[in-house]
């Protein structure tokens, strides 16, 4: 028995989108290859965009890294405001007592820690 070979028809817009390569369908993105832990991969695995979980995990980790160097510098900015005042603070003349004093300069002492 002899087998009839048939061709296959090509989609004039599958012929266009490999004419103008790959980089199109990436949509900016970069290709890749890193090593993970095999925990993680299975986790990957179970379904879904593994690459669009990845993008939003990393996403999220950015910006809660900029959120945490937004307070860090804030907490910053406090501290010398707070070092400004008790500087300013010692020379008056109500702060010539002894407790007052001692405690302004323990004040200052922790916050140039």
């Amino acid at each position: 028995m002899e087998r009839k070979l048939t061709q296959r028809g090509k989609h004039p817009n599958s012929l266009k989108n490999l004419e103008l390569g790959p980089e199109v369908t990436r949509r900016g993105k970069v290709k890749r290859s890193y090593t993970i832990l095999p925990e993680y991969h299975e986790w990957l695995s179970q379904g879904g965009n593994a690459s669009g979980k990845l993008n939003d995990l990393l996403k999220n980790q950015i910006e809660n890294e900029v959120k945490v160097s937004q307070n860090e510098a804030n907490y910053k900015n406090l501290v010398s405001v707070l070092v400004e005042i008790l500087e300013s603070a010692l020379p008056l003349p109500a702060n010539k007592g002894g407790a007052i004093k001692k405690k302004i300069k323990e004040a200052l002492k922790l916050l140039k820690e």
